[in-house]
């Protein structure tokens, strides 16, 4: 195998590997402030009524994509009501901050540029009550890459600039974040019956 196949087999191979481990790095950390009173009998059903933030750029667009992948993830846990069923009780999400970083300052900063990053509050209310039954705050994240990254980067960068677009679009670290905060909501009301 010559030196030019050789390399040309290596730097895809390469920047994939850099791609995954970046993604392999994301996360999502949460605290419950007020834990969710357990119903004996049936589980209770939810269901997203409001989602809301000040000071967000994008509101919108995040909003739409967080609660359709909140209802997702309820109806995945089995806790969205039936078809015509009213839901026991109401969740109210609220988006605390949203860092985005862009591809010219990640290119050009590095590991320097900061970390993506989606703050979140979800509220749960009773239907009937519309008392605050519970209260959970989130931040899913996608960190910073490391020295390591940026190092590595500068060996194969001709080919990360062709790729990167294509593979981590930032729409694509939206859907991301409000994947898992959707995920950890979902998971954190299931979790409060004992399941």
């Amino acid at each position: 195998m010559s030196f030019d196949s050789a390399r040309r087999l290596l730097l895809p191979l390469a920047s994939i590997a850099l791609v995954l481990l970046f993604v392999a790095g994301c996360g999502t950390t949460y605290k419950v402030h007020q834990r969710l009173p357990v119903v004996s009998g049936a589980t209770p059903t939810y269901e997203v009524v409001n989602c809301e933030g000040k000071g967000v750029h994008g509101l919108g667009l995040i909003c739409s994509t967080l609660t359709k992948h909140m209802e997702y993830q309820l109806l995945l846990r089995g806790l969205a009501p039936k078809t015509g069923d009213l839901a026991d009780r109401q969740l109210n999400l609220i988006i605390t901050r949203v860092n985005r970083v862009s591809q010219a300052d990640r290119f050009f900063l590095g590991w320097m540029a900061g970390e993506d990053r989606m703050d979140v509050t979800a509220e749960t209310y009773d239907r009937v009550s519309e008392d605050l039954i519970g209260l959970a705050s989130l931040s899913s994240f996608n960190p910073a890459p490391g020295p390591v990254w940026a190092l590595a980067s500068v060996v194969t960068m001709p080919l990360t600039i062709a790729i990167a677009p294509v593979l981590y679009p930032k729409p694509a670290t939206e859907k991301i974040m409000a994947d898992r905060a959707a995920e950890k909501i979902a998971w954190i009301l299931r979790r409060s019956q004992g399941d």
